[in-house]
């Protein structure tokens, strides 16, 4: 009996040791969150695109650098990649639209350079940063104000190796490149949004490693507006896109999330349509270990949305938070061993980062809360040989000198709040619903005078009261309130609370 218990425990002790646990951090600052991303440690690495901040924590929540780009020009930061040396490059948009700015920062927050790029004539918009094939370098790209898409491919220093324009990727004359992944054979496979005759579809790309074009397709869903959202590559050297629809036949033409997989050769593997009874803004897709999808964003009702599907798009779990720890998911990253990294904000534009179980989004609340009804559609996927015109080279459009305005050195801070944001909230009330008052009760005895906080879901402040030291519970009448949804925020402990207001 010993020696079987000796080897039962020595077949378990790699499972514990390698378990994973969930957990959720509020970061630094405020301001609301972008992008996010899986480094080379298992670490993850963040953008609060507002404040101009770039985190990264390990793979235990445990902050280990922010840096704050100092400068009044920048208006967002937009996307950020980890290049082969284990750097961080970030890109922004500066004056107007009319340039773009580039970081790079080492694997320890530092920044080893900035370099600015202007267009000479015309807006340029980047919208994505994608790293490049064993040199080092990136890509990035996105369009002009014309409508006309680029990519500029920059080696380890951010100096220019190679730039094309890209005039009308399909049969449409006019498009924007909105992604670029990689994909196998030092090539890469792309989306781009594209307008013809007043309709918007998109279309995918394949390029090589100078950028010329090796085929171009179009799908295009008729009476359907048709967008890309994000796009990520697959295990298989295809791409799976995030994206939109909206139905003019329908009624209010209702926005629906789509997922499109096409292999390497763009060839359609699935299209689907989520069709669910409250709308959705999706934001980012992720990959996961199964061969599945993790697609995020935010409910109508500004909820934070998680849908998790096989390989081929059938849904097999969803939840939502209820609006009382976050409001929108913008981000999310395949953390490896069952598990993946989720970007989010809050109602007063707080910045979390989560880590959460892609086998059942353990740590997110409120399972199965979403009702769909996910619909499998074939949408037509028209090849389309790349015109004679797509990917002719510009000679010297774009300036690049160092950007001339002064960045501090990273701002290390050396502890993030451990308030675990996907816990249950400390408070609780009755009614609730209520309709003109409610007992609003504590988990714990104050400290010190505290208040409670009323805000409406768009973050604007519409009632306060104190609760006095010692104090458990209190009674709160709230009378002229609008019937809806409204979060109650305990200032001491940071504790929040929905509750809704049923009218008078």
């Amino acid at each position: 009996m010993n020696r079987i218990c000796f080897l039962l425990c020595l077949f378990l002790l790699p499972l514990f040791s390698f378990a994973q646990s969930t957990w959720s951090k509020d970061l630094p600052g405020t301001g609301y969150t972008g992008e996010c991303i899986r480094t080379y440690d298992g670490g993850i690495v963040g953008i609060s695109y507002l404040e101009h901040r770039i985190t990264k924590l390990d793979d235990e929540g445990t902050l280990l650098w922010s840096f704050v780009i100092d400068t009044s020009a920048l208006q967002y930061l937009i996307d950020l990649t980890e290049t082969e040396d284990h750097g961080i490059v970030a890109v922004g948009s500066q004056d107007n639209w009319t340039a773009s700015l580039v970081w790079k920062l080492d694997e320890n927050g530092s920044l080893v350079w900035q370099k600015r790029f202007t267009a000479p004539g015309s807006n340029l918009t980047v919208h994505w940063i994608c790293p490049s094939h064993s040199d080092g370098g990136f890509l990035i790209g996105g369009g002009e104000c014309a409508m006309q898409s680029y990519i500029i491919r920059c080696d380890v220093n951010g100096d220019i190796l190679w730039q094309k324009q890209y005039f009308g990727l399909t049969s449409a004359p006019t498009g924007v490149i909105n992604s670029l992944v990689q994909t196998t054979g030092n090539s890469y496979l792309g989306t781009n949004n594209r307008l013809e005759a007043g309709d918007l579809d998109w279309g995918t790309f394949k390029i090589d490693d100078n950028g010329n074009m090796t085929w171009a397709k179009a799908l295009d869903e008729a009476a359907e507006r048709d967008e890309v959202i994000d796009a990520v590559a697959t295990s298989a050297g295809g791409i799976a896109v995030l994206g939109t629809t909206t139905n003019y036949q329908a009624p209010n033409n209702e926005n629906k999330m789509t997922l499109t997989i096409l292999d390497g050769a763009g060839t359609l593997v699935n299209y689907r349509v989520y069709d669910y009874t409250e709308q959705l803004q999706p934001k980012a897709i992720t990959q996961t270990d199964d061969g599945g999808f993790v697609l995020v964003g935010s409910t109508y009702s500004l909820e934070t949305m998680v849908v998790k599907t096989d390989g081929l798009g059938g849904v097999q779990w969803q939840k939502r938070d209820d609006g009382s720890v976050t409001q929108e998911a913008y981000g999310v990253a395949n953390a490896g061993n069952g598990m993946f990294y989720l970007s989010a904000f809050d109602f007063t534009h707080k910045t979390t980062f989560s880590k959460l179980s892609s086998a059942n989004g353990q740590g997110l609340c409120n399972e199965n809360s979403l009702q769909l009804s996910p619909n499998t559609r074939t949408v037509s996927a028209i090849p389309i040989t790349a015109s004679s015109t797509a990917g002719i080279a510009i000679n010297s459009p774009f300036s690049y000198p160092h950007h001339t305005e002064t960045t501090p050195a990273a701002t290390i801070c050396t502890s993030v709040s451990e308030n675990a944001s996907i816990a249950k909230p400390q408070l609780s009330a009755s009614p609730n619903p209520f309709a003109t008052s409610l007992q609003v009760r504590l988990g714990e005895a104050m400290e010190q005078d505290e208040s409670l906080t009323l805000y409406d879901l768009q973050g604007r402040q519409v009632a306060q009261i104190t609760v006095a030291q010692g104090q458990t519970e209190v009674n709160w009448t709230l009378p002229n309130l609008a019937p809806g949804a409204y979060l109650i925020r305990c200032n001491g402990s940071a504790a929040v609370l929905k509750v809704m207001h049923q009218g008078e």
